[in-house]
């Protein structure tokens, strides 16, 4: 199998695992548009019956529609290209689209992401993230609790025994819900955000979402990058935070947003510019707004500071917000 295929039949399998559900070749083709790669229904087929063939997938029907079996999870987990699919900005676009979570009824699907860490580790350093979730530094405050992974089939990849696993509230959830609200979101980078006196300065290493298929997030944490301890401690330090853009017309619309998510809580907005004026030292494009987002991967950057190994997936699934809890419930 060549390296083109292989990287197609992948990314249709990556489809397949974040689908509740079978699906057939026309729904499969309209999730790859969504991330910029258009292939023929004949072409899809084609993949599917190699993925049938490896045991990758199973029909689920008469009518053809696919699921993704373990093995196909786990060369999914193997593969070398998985990384190489897609862009993070076409990812972003893609679930924020699906989110259909309603601030007015605080009902409906959010982006989650997911720390999977050791019982013991979690045990002992839970006040760590508990105070990252009391300063505000979080994208809201609800979390998930996963105690047992292997109930998970794609942790399946993953040493699971004495580890639990925690979702967190994804940023990009922010774009799906002033998306429903009829605001576009540009997001521009992810990235180091230096803050003195408590608060936000300048951001000292910036990724552009449209230049990596990586979530830059993930990259500052696992390379130990931050330093929320110290900002913890002494006010001063950097925390991971994402830089976007929505249109100036938008502006006092958001502010007002902003207060509603505070109260609902769903903090996550931690700054916003003024209009065409350049934010902590970036500048905006004509017509705009800059918005500094904090890291939805925040809370659990102090336990990597501290040699802690935390295994973090930004942006790994849609969740129904009704079966998240209080970050207090569990910290």
């Amino acid at each position: 199998m060549d390296t083109d295929v292989r990287k197609k039949i992948i990314f249709i399998l990556k489809i397949l695992q974040n689908s509740n559900e079978a699906i057939s070749s026309k729904k499969i083709a309209e999730h790859l548009a969504a991330y910029g790669s258009f292939l023929p229904e004949r072409t899809i087929r084609h993949y599917l019956k190699i993925c049938d063939e490896n045991g990758f997938t199973e029909k689920a029907d008469a009518r053809a529609k696919r699921i993704i079996t373990k093995k196909g999870i786990d060369e999914i987990s193997n593969s070398f290209v998985l990384e190489k699919v897609g862009n993070m900005s076409a990812k972003i676009n893609n679930l924020a689209y699906e989110m259909d979570f309603s601030l007015k009824k605080k009902k409906g699907t959010v982006i989650l992401n997911i720390s999977v860490l050791d019982k013991k580790a979690f045990l002992k350093h839970h006040a760590d993230i508990r105070r990252v979730f009391e300063n505000n530094l979080s994208m809201g405050n609800y979390v998930l609790l996963i105690e047992d992974l292997n109930q998970s089939p794609e942790f399946s990849h993953i040493d699971t025994k004495n580890k639990i696993a925690i979702g967190t509230i994804c940023s990009i959830t922010l774009n799906g819900i002033l998306l429903r609200l009829n605001i576009y979101v540009n997001s521009i980078f992810g990235g180091l955000l230096e803050m003195q006196d408590g608060k936000p300065y300048r951001f000292t290493q910036l990724i552009r979402y449209d230049g990596t298929s990586l979530d830059p997030i993930e990259i500052f944490l696992k390379g130990r990058m931050t330093s929320v301890n110290e900002y913890l401690l002494t006010g001063n330090g950097c925390i991971a935070a994402s830089f976007r853009e929505i249109p100036a017309v938008a502006y006092f619309e958001v502010l007002k947003i902003k207060k509603v998510l505070e109260r609902s809580g769903l903090n996550g907005i931690l700054v916003l510019g003024k209009p065409g004026s350049p934010l902590c030292g970036i500048s905006v494009n004509e017509g705009m707004v800059g918005m500094i987002v904090v890291g939805g991967l925040n809370p659990f950057a102090p336990l990597v500071e501290k040699n802690i190994e935390v295994a973090n997936y930004a942006l790994h699934n849609l969740i129904n917000f009704e079966e998240l809890i209080m970050y207090n419930q569990i910290f």
